[in-house]
């Protein structure tokens, strides 16, 4: 019972944190799970180190969920057998003192509120965000939230979405021309200028991530990424006005720095855990603003798909300024459309399948009138069930998948079909259960769907769970392995999720609502 509480727990499942929040249970025990979920081996001093960091962190987890209804909630993570040092590790944002001591009138953003501003933007809706990535134990945060903020700005400038490489950064971002920042940090400035006086930087494909200081070979550099676009430079948002950042966030995407050293344990809600006054939360890592609601904001972080809201974290903005710092240091470049006469594309579907991208976006509606709809434009084309190796979107060697998709309003929820790859090395055997949950948050904490699974086709490879006309704007699937994959590894391939619904806007009488290859892909767990 332990162990499956503790995986249900490593995982998200809020009901598993509910039911281990009355006593901590054997600590041992649990690291031990632990260990052999995260493939980590510790002997001697440095197990029992490990345990010592594990403990604290397990309390600290243990402690805030257990609260009634809290904001947000923890989790035990990847993170959750390192010190503070080694946390740090993760982080890697320079002192912003100086450089703003440097800015001229011409490097402040002019925002000019309009008379009507929208109250939610997301702009992974709107095309501007491409996946998240992981910058792993390398202190270039600074990489990836000025990519952020560049691959934005280069959509709206272009029309195309691209995933640039913050390896380059880091290898060939150079202070005052001879050390380089790397790994050991910088700002989000360093990206821009960069890409403006280089007039270059390449895709994540061409120069791929490593996550360690690299050689920079000046000379025989990928191919430039940055096509027909100009990088004229950056401007700043330094009115630490809350209002004056929502005016400049409805726009674009936006590059900021936070303080982040409590939110390593961070697994849904809006997040309100930093400490109150400057000194004990100073600024020290950056992620970037995809959007807003009244109550918070939404963040792309760089530790990969399993940390947080699948990479994201929403952080309350009545408090953000005074305790995250979220609106204190922002930023942005300033891209123009020039027509150089090259091809250019976009490239963000052609991302390698690694544990650390997954793609995300809002789920497409089509317009079909019976009552079911039907697996008519599945992802690689093919109405069968009977998806081709390598069609679809590959989930990785754990026991337990979710996807997690967002509707563009509230729909009333009949049926959910799973289907997955024939020719995979599972069989739909394998799947030990199925749930779907429906409701205005897009995690556990949403309701499920009751009846579990419904049916299971095997000849085409369909698992079915009805939902009893739950309402919801977001619908959360997850499907479970029957043999867990330290006894013998499985993994399954997720061609399509099919949601059956009613459009509560327009009162569509049914309609399949499918995540298409182009939008979306299961997060992985590997």
């Amino acid at each position: 019972m332990m162990f499956v509480l503790f995986a249900a727990l490593l995982l998200g499942r809020v009901e598993a944190v509910k039911q281990l929040s009355g006593s901590y249970g054997d600590v041992r025990t649990v690291f031990r799970q632990y260990e052999a979920e995260f493939g980590r081996s510790y002997e001697g001093r440095e197990a029992r180190e490990r345990l010592k960091n594990f403990r604290k962190n397990y309390i600290e987890v243990m402690e805030h969920n257990k609260i009634k209804d809290p904001d947000y909630y923890l989790e035990i993570n990847e993170f959750s057998d390192l010190n503070e040092e080694e946390k740090s590790k993760y982080l890697g944002l320079a002192n912003f003192t100086e450089i703003v001591s440097e800015l001229s009138d011409d490097d402040y953003a002019v925002i000019r509120k309009r008379s009507t501003e929208p109250q939610e933007v997301d702009h992974r809706a709107n095309g501007l965000v491409t996946p998240v990535k992981n910058q792993q134990r390398c202190g270039s945060c600074w990489a990836f939230s000025g990519v952020g903020a560049l691959e934005g700005a280069y959509k709206q400038a272009t029309g195309y979405l691209k995933s640039f490489s913050e390896q380059e950064l880091v290898d060939c971002w150079y202070k005052d021309g001879s050390s380089s920042d790397g790994c050991e940090g910088g700002t989000q400035r360093n990206a821009f200028i960069y890409a403006k006086y280089k007039k270059r930087l390449a895709t994540y494909n061409d120069y791929s991530y490593t996550g360690t200081d690299g050689t920079c070979d000046k000379n025989n550099l990928p191919e430039n990424g940055i096509k027909n676009a100009k990088i004229k430079g950056y401007k700043w948002v330094l009115s630490n006005k809350d209002s004056e950042v929502q005016t400049a966030a409805a726009e674009r995407v936006l590059s900021v720095a936070v303080h982040a050293s409590t939110m390593f344990a961070y697994r849904s809600g809006v997040f309100t855990g930093c400490p109150g006054s400057s000194e004990d939360a100073p600024v020290n890592h950056a992620m970037i603003i995809t959007g807003y609601t009244p109550k918070a904001w939404t963040l792309k972080n760089s530790w990969g798909v399993r940390w947080g809201e699948n990479g994201y974290i929403r952080i309350g903005r009545d408090y953000s300024l005074s305790d995250c710092r979220v609106t204190r240091w922002v930023v942005y470049p300033t891209l123009l459309f020039q027509d150089k006469g090259e091809v250019d594309h976009d490239d963000i579907h052609d991302e390698q399948d690694d544990d650390d991208i997954a793609l995300t976006g809002v789920a497409e509606q089509r317009s079909t009138f019976d009552a079911l709809g039907g697996a008519g434009n599945a992802i690689d084309g093919n109405t069968d069930g009977n998806y081709s190796s390598g069609s679809c979107s590959k989930s990785q060697d754990d026991y337990i998948n979710w996807w997690a998709v967002k509707l563009d309003h509230n729909h009333t929820v009949r049926e959910v079909r799973i289907h997955l790859q024939s020719d995979d090395d599972a069989s739909l055997g394998d799947i030990d259960g199925a749930t779907v949950h429906v409701g205005p948050r897009g995690d556990y904490l949403d309701p499920e769907c009751g009846s579990g699974i419904n049916s299971a086709d095997h000849d085409n490879y369909v698992v079915t769970l009805r939902c009893d006309d739950l309402v919801g704007q977001y619908v959360t699937v997850d499907w479970y392995y029957a043999n867990h994959p330290a006894r013998d590894r499985r993994s399954l391939t997720l061609c399509e999720v099919e949601i059956f619904a009613h459009d509560n806007a327009d009162g569509c009488p049914g309609g399949n609502i499918r995540c298409p290859d182009s939008l979306c892909k299961p997060p992985s767990f590997c």
